[in-house]
């Protein structure tokens, strides 16, 4: 009964993880699409909310928003490439690909 158990249970994990795999997939897919998810546009916030400068301008503002941007769009693009760059897991084994 316990191996049934621990059986089903596994099924369970397993399927949560691939439901949750095609859910992040879709959202970086949208992502790399130009359409901002929230919590991206939330850590660029956090970003542009971080810098302090000594002598604030506005070309300082700017270059920081700048790249608080091109870090969301790199690393959407980072995770997009990941699962097509490995060997294809198994996600029975782990419950998740390795990392690299």
């Amino acid at each position: 009964m316990a191996q049934q158990q621990n059986t089903t249970n596994s099924y369970i994990k397993l399927m949560f993880r691939l439901i949750q795999m095609f859910h992040h997939l879709d959202l970086m897919e949208q992502q790399a699409a130009g359409h901002r998810k929230e919590t991206f546009a939330i850590k660029i916030t956090q970003l542009n909310e971080f810098i302090r400068p000594a002598f604030p301008c506005p070309e300082i503002f700017t270059a920081a928003e700048q790249t608080s941007r091109s870090w969301v769009s790199q690393i959407t693009q980072d995770f997009k490439k990941l699962p097509t760059q490995r060997d294809k897991p198994n996600p029975a084994a782990n419950f998740g690909p390795p990392c690299p």
